[in-house]
């Protein structure tokens, strides 16, 4: 997601998304896209667990820590994904349900990597609710969820043609050359 934005401010153009077929159809690409973006995620996030959280004394501590937060987090993309599609499909309804379902087999995954069915139930309220919000939103085409486009013109901060200096421009005030007479 935040690789996204960067390389839609960026002008890359864009491969496969997850949203670019209905739900039920591909979901071999579905899966795999879900998967890269949680191997891309995972080392960035788990980069954050390490330096702030565990803080460990060598290098070869450091990197044990990455697959541990990578793996299942690409576990819980790969249970999301294959659920909501399966869910689509023996549905036969593409609605929000299916991805409240497959937010709980991700904390489903999610209890069974902290190996506690308590941390199981707490992590399924937010893996189910912000899908699940998220279908409901893309469904009534009230998309705000992602990026938002900035009118260049119309921002106040981000614009580099605004001048927002108080005292006006003194001029040019240096010479190119010593024999340059200023104007």
């Amino acid at each position: 997601m935040v690789l996204g934005v960067l390389r839609d401010y960026l002008g890359v153009p864009r491969g496969y998304s997850y949203f670019d077929t209905p739900d039920g159809e591909d979901c071999g690409k579905k899966i795999w896209f879900v998967t890269k973006e949680a191997l891309i995620h995972g080392p960035l996030l788990s980069a954050v667990y390490i330096m702030g959280y565990v803080r460990p004394k060598t290098y070869v501590d450091a990197l044990v820590r990455v697959p541990y937060i990578t793996l299942p987090l690409t576990g819980m993309g790969i249970a999301f994904a294959a659920t909501t599609c399966m869910a689509t499909n023996i549905r036969k309804q593409d609605d929000k349900w299916n991805y409240l379902l497959g937010g709980w087999a991700a904390a489903i995954v999610f209890g069974a990597w902290r190996r506690s069915i308590r941390n199981g139930f707490k992590a399924a309220i937010p893996l189910s609710l912000v899908p699940t919000l998220k279908k409901d939103s893309w469904q009534n085409t009230n998309d705000n969820w992602g990026a938002r486009k900035v009118n260049p013109q119309r921002s106040f901060y981000w614009n580099v043609r605004k001048d927002l200096s108080i005292l006006p421009d003194p001029g040019r005030k240096w010479r190119k050359s010593a024999n340059e007479i200023l104007p």
